[in-house]
């Protein structure tokens, strides 16, 4: 009986594949989030709270491959889009940027108003003051729809890089001396401090 077991490869050249497989889990869960959204559409249920959490999610999680960050961003020019995908894709980060991430654009409006008694304006002016708040909470049913077509090009283009990488890794950590990786190898668990949400990983 052969036993099989790994040893980590915490090298520069294996970087880049790490990196990949990162943005490729963030692309499956934006589809997955995604198809939970358009089961909500689909049974009318349009509780407001749920669609923005999710369009939310959604949107950041589309983003990260593209934003910066520690690992290495894919440009979106590598991808075979045509000018109506990559157009898609501009509006979504921008969505995430200027509507999510920060209050840039127009789809939220906080306005001060005065109230007053339209029959006599004059003799009592302004008698109370409030504001009134709208914004965009959702993506729609066409741009989820659309996101996933999208998520599922870019992830055809991230899976054959990841054959790549995997290729290229392989045949770099072959030639390397086996006792020296092993003597590198840390095989420590994921276990990442909450307190430290500040500290970058490598």
């Amino acid at each position: 009986m052969v036993t099989h077991t790994f040893i980590d490869l915490d090298l520069e050249d294996a970087r880049y594949l790490a990196d990949l497989t990162g943005i490729k889990v963030d692309l499956q869960s934006t589809i997955r989030l995604c198809n939970l959204l358009i089961k909500r559409f689909e049974a009318s249920d349009y509780e407001s709270d749920f669609l923005d959490a999710m369009s939310t999610a959604i949107l950041v999680r589309y983003s990260r491959p593209f934003v910066s960050g520690v690992r290495r961003k894919i440009r979106i020019e590598d991808v075979h889009l045509d000018k109506e995908e990559i157009k898609k894709h501009n509006w979504l980060l921008e969505m995430r940027n200027k509507h999510i991430a920060h209050s840039v654009n127009a789809f939220e409006e906080n306005k001060v108003v005065g109230y007053y008694v339209r029959e006599r304006p004059e003799e009592k002016g302004i008698t109370s003051i409030s504001v009134q708040h709208g914004r965009i909470i959702s993506l729609s049913y066409a741009d989820v729809k659309a996101l996933i077509e999208l998520a599922n090009k870019i992830l055809a283009y991230v899976g054959e890089e990841i054959k790549k990488e995997k290729s290229k890794v392989l045949a770099l950590v072959q030639q390397r001396d086996f006792n020296e990786l092993l003597r590198l190898s840390k095989q420590t668990a994921f276990n990442p401090s909450m307190a430290k949400v500040d500290k970058r990983r490598k």
